[in-house]
């Protein structure tokens, strides 16, 4: 998902004529989305904007009076949550935004202190029209957590609402039983994918302590299978670097799946080996580009590695939090989706940007 953020300014860049080459540069993660969460019987409802290189530049969190921000690097914000309970115990809320996915968990002392309706709101592949995704946390009828009444809102994709999956598990020290649920989207040319995922897991100690994680997460674009007549023509990868400049690949692909005729805008470093494109703006803002052909289809996968390591910290209620971390946003956050920072780079179903064929 291409970053179209400088600052705090949303740029929402849509489909023009350039040169008689329709180009659709649009964004997922950059378009601000909304996570909702039950944390003590009360929606905590999360706003994420997003900048170059998948970091934060600003996180809203609604109450604000209860939720104080206790960490806040350019990848990641923590929180802590009031318990109501006299005496109980807070909850942490951490958002994170990296590789061109995003999560909002929160982590507290019971399935019950988890409990309750959320939601997810955004725009999936940056066309300019919201979609939401509902669900409902609970205890199942063993006790165990359960995800209910799932349903989608808005948009133009088509969606697909998977099964909920359950799972249990023992070991010496602690049980856990666990739910978890996706939402899978599909651009409407099918060239595309990306999912929604909806997961709680409880988890109880040797000493009987519990503790409850739930999490929601938007993940990275998916290059999916068309059929190979729709793929040919000139493709057009666009997203903004960590300066703020706009950057361009433009390439070509055959009935057969090969590539020729690459550009990339500004000048960079353009790598090809068959039907792979390696393009290095510099040594932290890489794009790789891959075109399969199988059985007469095509597929498109982009991988975005923009690495902005001098970024902001974001703002958090549009205010300047001091940081209690000194990394530069480059933490390990190898629990979240495969790895840390370096983690899971070479997914190459893994895409950031939208990349549009044009007949």
């Amino acid at each position: 998902m291409k970053r179209h953020l400088i600052g705090v300014a949303a740029i929402v860049l849509g489909t023009a004529l350039v040169g008689g080459v329709s180009v659709q540069t649009a964004s997922a993660v950059d378009a601000p989305t909304t996570v909702t969460l039950p944390v003590f019987g009360v929606p905590l409802t999360i706003g994420i904007t997003s900048g170059p290189g998948s970091t934060l530049t600003d996180v809203t969190v609604d109450p604000a009076a209860s939720n104080v921000a206790t960490d806040v690097r350019p990848h990641k914000v923590v929180f802590e949550s009031a318990n109501p309970t006299v005496g109980g115990d807070p909850a942490k809320v951490t958002v994170k935004s990296k590789r061109g996915s995003q999560s909002v968990s929160a982590r507290a002392g019971s399935l019950a202190e988890v409990s309750g309706p959320g939601s997810w709101s955004g725009d999936v592949f940056g066309n300019g029209t919201p979609s939401s995704v509902s669900f409902t946390i609970a205890a199942g009828a063993d006790g165990n957590p359960d995800i209910t009444g799932t349903a989608v809102g808005g948009g133009s994709e088509a969606s697909e609402i998977g099964a909920v999956k359950r799972s249990t598990g023992d070991d010496d020290d602690e049980s856990s039983a666990s739910a978890r649920q996706s939402v899978k989207f599909t651009s409407a040319d099918g060239s595309q994918s990306r999912s929604v995922t909806i997961s709680v897991k409880v988890k109880t100690d040797e000493d009987g302590e519990t503790s409850a994680k739930l999490s929601v997460s938007l993940g990275r674009v998916k290059g999916e299978a068309v059929d190979a007549a729709a793929a040919v023509g000139t493709h057009t990868w666009t997203d903004l670097l960590c300066d703020g400049t706009t950057a361009t690949i433009m390439y070509d692909v055959d009935i057969n799946g090969a590539v020729s005729h690459v550009v990339a805008t500004p000048a960079a470093d353009v790598r090809q080996d068959g039907s792979k494109i390696d393009v290095r703006f510099s040594h932290d803002e890489r794009v790789r580009i891959r075109v399969r052909e199988d059985g007469g289809q095509i597929k498109i996968s982009v991988d975005n590695r923009i690495r902005c390591r001098d970024a902001a910290d974001p703002t958090v209620n549009g205010s300047v939090v001091p940081t209690t971390a000194d990394d530069n946003g480059n933490e390990d956050e190898g629990d979240d989706h495969g790895g840390g920072h370096h983690g899971g780079g070479h997914d190459d179903d893994a895409t950031s940007t939208t990349v549009t064929t044009v007949a």
